[in-house]
């Protein structure tokens, strides 16, 4: 557990502080509880095209994912990204951002050669990604900084 501790020491990014993690053992942790729950879709790389609203609610959604389009139904849908749904619902209301929590997320790139030109290149190949609605809208604006490895960066 002390090897756990040293490789993972919390990092304070601008008024926050992050516990860093390894995405893999995230996403094994995660993947794991998802399938213990019932009446759990889990639809990876995948994207809201459009949403079918009654009375207010968000009834059906239709999707795009690499093998298919289609539509899925629930009660109850839950928006965690960067409020595609809400948008896609075309409502009116729109919340305050003191009102939403932002999402996070943490990559570490490999294979970086770390120089002042990424100060200019990052930012500019997010903004584009999202234009090509490859990255969603929070992509733009993301923080990166290099870490003690050579050649690794993270972006959060």
């Amino acid at each position: 557990m002390s090897a756990f501790r040293r490789e993972f020491k919390p990092v304070r990014m601008g008024k926050v502080w992050l516990l860093p993690y390894d995405p893999r053992r995230l996403e094994i942790v995660l993947d794991d509880l998802l399938k213990s729950e019932k009446n759990i879709n889990v639809l990876y790389s995948s994207k809201i095209k459009s949403c079918i609203c009654r009375k207010g609610c968000i009834e059906s959604a239709r999707y795009f994912s690499s093998w298919q389009t289609a539509s899925i139904k629930a009660g109850v849908f839950i928006d965690a990204g960067a409020g595609v749904l809400l948008q896609k619902s075309g409502a009116t209301q729109v919340l305050r951002s003191s009102e939403r929590q932002m999402s996070g997320f943490a990559l570490e790139l490999a294979g970086v050669s770390w120089d002042d030109t990424l100060s200019i290149r990052v930012p500019y190949a997010l903004y584009q990604a999202v234009q090509r609605e490859e990255l969603p809208l929070y992509a733009v604006g993301q923080w990166y900084r290099p870490v003690h490895r050579k050649g690794a960066c993270i972006l959060s």
